[in-house]
């Protein structure tokens, strides 16, 4: 159950009111949808990929939906793989600016091989399956799905783990527009006999790719995060380079990347040392700029090393970074989203994005789209009725800037901690006409603060009393509203905030 203060978290929702919820991904609901990836064509349509249990008739299957910029569905959701027997699981999304659309998985059957299909529109097949690694990957852990991205020429790149006879490396492939592939697979570090996993895979403006792993040197020394880039027929575009450079001792893991607007890139990935959240820029070339940042002040907690941090960019280098954290929403696991500037440096605090916290919310999966929207899936155990589900909200992104219906206890400049204000900080409301503000609770006295006090060019809630629970009032351009814990409020619209 939420605290009385964990209740008064403000969630981002869309610019449209029906994304105020949770949004349930999964329309099959018998037995477990879990591991959701995203991705985001320039228009905005969305496509998820998760796995789904018994639900193609044998283990594991994956399935897909797609979604329109204003996130409706526009089809139910539909089965990936074409085999079904054993499981296809962990699967990897990659989407390009025209829509052009590669799903990968990992099939479990024997050798455990990289699976991948092509769509295009509303999820329609470009052919059938086909098998991406040559060797067996012998990497049924769930733990090691693989990566795919798609440049806007089409053409596309799968990165998986290799784990066989206790030598585990990445490894990757490259296709042409067509599908086919441009040659055979190929390691992406140099070093075979050092340890890597978990590949990241983005394309940049020029067409190339970029591979994001975690490796270690040697068995004495700790994980780190490098990256590696490609040109689109897979040839290697320098060395690697280590990412990772901050000052906390500890294993880091579990990169994310993504290419925001000039090229410029930002890595991110989890430090075991402190159980916290890292970030770096590099320039378009691949060269660090800075080094890495802290993206979350408070800890994720334990055991989260195999969950991947993941990013969104919008076309001005502002970013979203979504992670699970433990006990952060007052029930176990829980969502957690911070938004970086382009210089890397944090805009406001790190809040928790799911609404339902009962039980477990992780593994989330972001997408920005050329207009800043945001789309973070993950997964929740409960909350379908059955299982795990995938579910997950809408925002649009920007500097200091979010677009939201409003509907909860509290709300100031983007400033908050564990549901407990922090800051006296205006929230300025920018919107044509006015908002009618309803003040709803179980008695006038639980409203703290009730004094409406006018400004120049502005209308300022202080509540202290002068309204009765149940009574209206009508909001200009800007507002700031603070409420008990026992009360809460309603705006009829959706607001544009800038703290």
């Amino acid at each position: 159950m939420r605290s009385a203060w964990t209740s008064l978290f403000l969630s981002l929702a869309c610019v449209l009111p029906a994304a105020a919820q949770d949004l349930a991904v999964n329309t099959i609901t018998q037995n477990d949808q879990r591991f959701p990836v995203i991705a985001a064509d320039a228009a905005g349509f969305c496509v998820v990929a998760w796995q789904s249990w018994l639900s193609d008739g044998s283990g594991w299957g994956v399935y897909a939906r797609r979604f329109d910029p204003a996130a409706q569905p526009t089809a139910p959701e539909r089965l990936v793989n074409v085999t079904a027997v054993g499981s296809q699981a962990v699967p990897a999304v990659g989407a390009n600016a025209s829509g052009g659309l590669v799903i990968a998985w990992l099939d479990t059957n024997g050798d455990d091989h990289i699976f991948a299909r092509s769509f295009e529109g509303d999820l329609v097949p470009v052919g059938g399956e086909f098998q991406v690694s040559q060797q067996g990957t012998f990497a049924s852990n769930m733990g090691y799905a693989p990566a795919a991205a798609v440049n806007d020429a089409g053409a596309f790149l799968i990165a998986w783990t290799r784990d066989n006879a206790g030598q585990t490396t990445v490894w990757a492939r490259a296709y042409d527009a067509n599908g086919s592939p441009v040659a055979g697979e190929f390691a992406v570090d140099t070093l075979a006999s050092a340890w890597q996993a978990r590949p990241a895979v983005v394309a940049d403006p020029a067409g190339d790719f970029w591979v994001a792993y975690e490796k270690r040197v040697d068995t004495q020394s700790k994980t780190h995060v490098f990256v590696r880039r490609f040109d689109a027929l897979g040839q290697a575009i320098g060395a690697a380079v280590q990412v990772s450079n901050e000052s906390v001792a500890g294993d880091r893991s579990s990169p994310a990347i993504q290419i925001g607007g000039g090229g410029h890139c930002l890595v991110t990935w989890y430090n075991a040392g402190d159980s916290r959240i890292y970030a770096r820029r590099l320039a378009p070339d691949g060269t660090p700029l800075g080094d890495a940042l802290l993206v979350s002040p408070l800890s994720a907690g334990t055991g989260t090393t195999g969950n991947r941090p993941d990013v969104g960019l919008d076309a001005e280098g502002h970013a979203l970074v979504a992670w699970f954290a433990e006990n952060i929403d007052g029930s176990l696991r829980g969502v957690c989203v911070q938004r970086l500037d382009p210089s890397g440096s944090r805009l406001g605090e790190q809040f928790v994005f799911n609404q339902y916290v009962t039980n477990h919310q992780q593994r989330p999966s972001v997408s920005v789209d050329a207009a800043a929207r945001v789309f973070v899936v993950w997964e929740s155990y409960g909350q379908d009725g059955s299982g795990w589900g995938v579910f997950g909200r809408t925002a649009v992104l920007g500097e200091n800037r979010w677009k939201l219906p409003v509907s909860g206890s509290w709300f100031s400049a983007g400033n908050w901690t564990a549901g407990v204000p922090v800051s006296a900080d205006r929230v300025y409301v920018e919107r044509d006409g006015s908002y009618t503000v309803t003040i709803t609770g179980p008695a006038a006295a639980e409203a703290r603060e009730l004094t409406l006090l006018p400004e120049t060019g502005s209308v300022v809630l202080d509540l202290r009393g002068s309204l009765e629970v149940g009574d209206s009032l009508v909001v200009g351009s800007q507002a700031r509203i603070a409420l008990g814990p026992q009360s809460s409020f309603t705006l009829d619209g959706p607001l544009e905030l800038h703290g």
